[in-house]
């Protein structure tokens, strides 16, 4: 008897909660139209591609950071590119000056996963200090091996705060205070779908990614502030936009999945290519004077819809996140396994060291 009641009263909570959240999404629809169908994505270059104009873009040499440099470029902008490894800054920097004779391409090497103590920014900073930086885009990012938190040593988790938060965070706070950022600028940050969806093998990465999310926002609302405790002179006269972006899944060697679905019960059907992402993204800049969070895909955004109108309560939102993902699961760890012995994920696609740099279908 009890347990039918308590079946009963989760029946109906669930059911009243799913037609409130539809009722609320009803509600979005004239933003959602307005942020993917009316929404003119030229405005990065109308706002902020001015004479002599420089993008930074951190974690720039693989998977999204890249496709933004490399849409970026295509778009006529100067890009300053962060990478820790010059194996991969030198190459991507020698095609892209190749390719666009008349931008530049800088370097910017520097481990994310080391502390603000041991990078001294400042200092690395100072190379750029001519630079009119006018787009600053936080995409740096990473997930510490999947495994139980207990199996994860000190280390790993302090280096995935560290690529996650502290970076970002402290690249953002010098860039402002040496004057590095232009009068009129953007700061665009990634954030993730992780810091809103409840994913068992992922704590840290989606804690990380949910700090991000509320470190834009409340520096959006410090430099709209009059206070004078949060205002310097250099500061207080900029025009900045703040856009904190939400990714749902893109086809990376986080989630090394080459092959799409077309079924809505079939979490790849939310994949997207990193350039389809990155188009999407930047087409999203001038949004961040309306909105505080912005899903640069309607994918991703109908994805979150059909998860959030199930509530959290009796595992219901777990249950449609499981049944959503179990076509993912196993791809998404075979793709990790070919990553393992030599694959790699090249323009969304896994390719393999036997095919000669060819993408498989």
């Amino acid at each position: 008897m009890a347990n039918t009641i308590l079946y009963s009263a989760a029946a109906l909570h669930t059911v009243l909660y799913v037609a409130l959240q539809t009722s609320i999404s009803l509600l979005s629809l004239p933003r959602l139209v307005h942020q993917h169908l009316i929404h003119n994505g030229a405005a990065a270059e109308k706002n902020y591609r001015v004479k002599d104009a420089y993008a930074l873009v951190t974690g720039a040499t693989d998977g999204i950071g890249k496709a933004l440099v490399e849409e970026l470029a295509a778009r006529g902008w100067n890009v300053i590119i962060h990478g820790r490894s010059t194996q991969k800054l030198e190459p991507l920097i020698h095609r892209l000056s190749d390719q666009y004779p008349n931008q530049h391409f800088l370097p910017f090497l520097a481990d994310a996963s080391k502390s603000p103590e041991e990078l001294k920014l400042p200092e690395l900073l100072r190379q750029f200090k001519g630079c009119n930086i006018t787009l600053l885009i936080n995409n740096v990012g990473g997930l510490p091996p999947v495994k139980a938190l207990s199996e994860l040593t000190d280390e790993e988790i302090i280096q995935n705060v560290h690529v996650n938060v502290s970076f970002g965070v402290c690249l953002t706070r010098v860039i402002l205070k040496e004057g590095l950022l232009a009068r009129k600028s953007c700061i665009l940050s990634l954030g993730s779908i992780g810091s809103i969806m409840t994913l068992p093998g992922t704590p840290t990465y989606s804690a990380s990614k949910a700090f991000t999310t509320k470190f834009n926002a409340c520096l959006r609302e410090q430099l709209a502030s009059q206070e004078p405790i949060f205002r310097t002179d250099d500061i207080a006269t900029k025009s900045v936009e703040i856009i904190s972006i939400i990714p749902g899944g893109v086809r990376t060697a986080m989630t090394p999945i080459d092959h799409a679905s077309y079924s809505p019960f079939d979490g790849r059907t939310f994949l997207v290519t990193p350039a389809a992402f990155a188009r999407a993204t930047l087409g999203k800049i001038g949004l961040g004077q309306y909105y505080r969070e912005i899903y640069s895909c309607w994918r991703h955004e109908f994805q979150m819809g059909v998860l959030t109108a199930f509530p959290e309560e009796w595992g219901v939102r777990a249950w449609i996140n499981r049944l959503l993902m179990k076509a993912v699961d196993g791809p998404r760890a075979e793709g990790w396994k070919r990553l393992g012995a030599g694959w790699k994920m090249v323009d969304g696609k896994l390719v393999g060291p036997d095919t000669g740099g060819r993408k498989l279908d």
